[in-house]
């Protein structure tokens, strides 16, 4: 008998995926439900569907990025990740906070926070 798959590895083979493999909609069909939901206030209507062209969108405007999971951790149906994504090669990227909620092996939420890396931080030690 198969193990169930945990909340955090759901949301990490989902993340690589859509978006280090760059097949959002795969993903989605795979690990979200139909009625998923999408808090981010960069897509318009907070849909499945909507979330799914939004990321074909930045694939398409950022051929080539890096997607670096630094950190995650999960507590209970939540999924937290922190991510260094950089669209191009040199380029300082943003800082990004993604949560996950997971009901029935299934993502059902997202949320993100978004900061950019700023060139000179006013403080020593790194983001990541």
């Amino acid at each position: 008998m198969e193990r169930a798959r945990s909340p955090k590895e759901i949301v990490l083979e989902f993340y690589r995926l859509a978006l280090e493999k760059v097949d959002p909609k795969a993903a989605f069909e795979a690990y979200a439900t139909s009625d998923f939901v999408e808090h981010s206030a960069d897509i318009p209507e907070g849909t499945r569907q909507a979330a799914v062209d939004f990321l074909a969108g930045l694939i398409q405007r950022f051929p080539a990025p890096k997607w670096q999971v630094v950190r995650s951790a999960a507590e209970g149906d939540l999924v937290f990740l922190h991510v260094h994504v950089t669209p191009a090669q040199g380029e300082r990227g943003v800082a990004i906070v993604e949560i996950f909620r997971v009901e029935n092996s299934k993502i059902v939420e997202h949320w993100d926070v978004i900061q950019p890396v700023p060139e000179k931080p006013v403080n020593a030690p790194s983001m990541f």
